[in-house]
């Protein structure tokens, strides 16, 4: 970041701090006139702060944005790993708190992400995905794979690839919920995700196209694959690269039954 890039953006921070201060019960948005906003917003900061440690189990998270956000589009967008039920989001003027309704677990890494459909009052979406991570444990977990996901040899965009600690069991429907840490392959097939954890590896890996957008694989209907125990690091900060997925039809992907149930 340059020195006049990181001044603006420290006085951003200084008006955002009055604002918070000043605001009380004023109604939510930018005063009306002046200028169109064209900026991509941004996020000034977060408690806890990426890669901090010993974060107490009664603890929420709180994000910090440089403007008013639509709340609704910042809600869509926020993904927790591992999957974590919350309470309805509080917010005071471009800070938003996120409420967790349990006790985080003891010694585990945290992972929030906000991605690009998270948008400002104006509609400017935000113009890249923001990742921070926390321990509740005295560290944060430091591994990571990265590869590709191919379907008939070709790469596939847009498929989602989950590391799961656990090999996930479909439900009485044939449905595979999240398990693991999530992530979207972008060009080229390419798919990273980081904050793993060498303790709890071998991890099983899920890649699918989710048609129907619901966040779960279903064996019948979507293409996919499962590969158990497939991703081993032997210590810390460890790196996979170059894993490659192959994705199979749905007949294939599903588990084995009576040849008069087929």
């Amino acid at each position: 970041m340059t020195r006049a890039r990181a001044v603006v953006r420290s006085a951003v921070t200084l008006a955002i701090a009055a604002y918070l201060a000043l605001s009380g019960c004023a109604k939510p948005g930018p005063p009306p006139g002046g200028p169109v906003d064209e900026d991509a917003p941004w996020v000034v900061s977060t408690e806890p702060a990426d890669g901090e440690t010993d974060v107490s189990l009664t603890s929420n998270a709180f994000v910090l944005f440089s403007e008013e956000m639509d709340r609704a589009s910042v809600e869509r967008s926020l993904r927790i790993s591992p999957t974590t039920t919350l309470r309805t989001p509080k917010w005071q003027g471009p800070r938003l708190e996120v409420r967790f309704a349990d006790a985080l677990e003891d010694s585990t890494t945290y992972v929030l992400t906000l991605g690009d459909g998270a948008r400002d009052y104006h509609s400017v979406a935000m113009d890249t995905t923001v990742t921070f991570a926390f321990s509740t444990g005295k560290a944060v977990d430091d591994c990571s794979v990265s590869g590709r996901v191919l379907r008939a040899g070709e790469p596939v965009v847009g498929a989602t690839v989950w590391v799961c600690p656990t090999a996930p069991a479909a439900d009485s429907l044939g449905v595979v919920r999240t398990c693991g840490r999530a992530a979207s392959t972008s060009a080229g097939g390419s798919y990273e995700l980081g904050f793993l954890s060498a303790t709890r590896s071998p991890y099983t890996l899920v890649a699918f196209v989710d048609a129907d957008a619901d966040g779960a694989f279903t064996l019948a209907d979507e293409t996919g694959a499962i590969v158990p125990d497939t991703l081993r690091f032997a210590a810390a900060g460890d790196t996979v690269r170059g894993l490659e997925l192959a994705l199979e039809t749905p007949r294939e992907t599903m588990p084995d039954q009576p040849e008069e149930q087929r």
